[in-house]
C-alpha cells in the first residue's frame, strides 16, 4: 500500500509517516506537486537495492524499465527477498 502526502504537511507528520512504515505503508512524498522522496518500510529496502543493481547491470534506469518481463522477474526476486530466501549484503 502507498499514499502521497505533501512536503509541508510531512514535516508535521513524521511519526505518523514512520508508524506506516513500520505497519507496511510507503509515503510518496511531493515538492511542488512532484515526486521528491519516499519513505518505505525498511523490509523493502534490500528488494529496492537489488531491483537497481540488476537495472544497472542491464544498462536500464529506474524510470525506463517497462519491460513486462524485466518486471516480472523483479517482483520474483522481490518475493523472495521478502520471504528470505535472498539476502543481498
Amino acid at each position: 500500500m502507498e499514499r502521497t502526502i505533501a512536503a509541508g504537511e510531512a514535516r508535521g507528520h513524521l511519526n505518523r509517516i514512520l508508524d506506516d512504515a513500520e505497519n507496511g505503508i510507503a509515503t510518496l512524498i511531493l515538492r511542488h506537486s512532484k515526486p521528491s522522496a519516499a519513505v518505505v518500510p525498511a523490509s523493502e529496502l534490500n528488494a529496492f537495492r537489488l531491483f537497481q543493481r540488476l537495472m544497472s547491470e542491464v544498462g536500464e534506469t529506474l524510470e525506463v524499465s517497462e519491460d513486462p518481463e524485466i518486471i516480472a522477474a523483479v517482483q520474483e526476486a522481490r518475493d523472495e527477498v521478502n520471504r528470505g530466501h535472498i539476502v543481498w549484503h
